[in-house]
């Protein structure tokens, strides 16, 4: 690197680099878009990690987003915290019930919803299943 008198000198830095990657586990995450219901309990769970190896100790937020607006996700469950994901098994599951609304729209069949699940929070990436209300 030069400076303005034309002087240079080199400089070097240590920087650790994380990579990861992540799956939508079954029932969810098929490739197209899930047939869900109002009203319905669906598991969501996803595998966060490199190299087939889990990462454990995330705390993985998920939400729902329709029409550009984001919304809380929300539990059946004592067990899961709203809106974070919780680790059993070498993944993490979040009970999550599908709304009949969301903000001011009733919810009908064919309308599409996006599960967002963010494993380091909103400036980490996201995992995103297409979910279609099915009744």
């Amino acid at each position: 690197m030069a400076d303005d008198d034309g002087g240079s000198d080199s400089a070097t830095s240590r920087a650790t680099v994380s990579v990861g990657d992540g799956a939508v586990l079954p029932p969810l995450g098929s490739g197209g878009k899930d047939l869900v219901q109002t009203g319905q309990v669906v598991p969501v769970k996803v595998r966060i990690g490199c190299g087939g190896a889990f990462w454990s100790g995330l705390a993985p937020a998920i939400a729902m987003v329709n029409g550009g607006e984001t919304y809380p996700a929300v539990s059946v469950s004592a067990a899961d915290q709203p809106g974070v994901m919780r680790e059993l098994d070498g993944m993490y599951l979040y009970n999550l019930r599908i709304p009949s609304s969301m903000g001011s729209h009733d919810l009908v069949k064919g309308d599409d919803l996006t599960v967002r699940v963010e494993p380091f929070g909103s400036a980490g990436g996201a995992l995103d299943v297409t979910i279609q209300i099915r009744k």
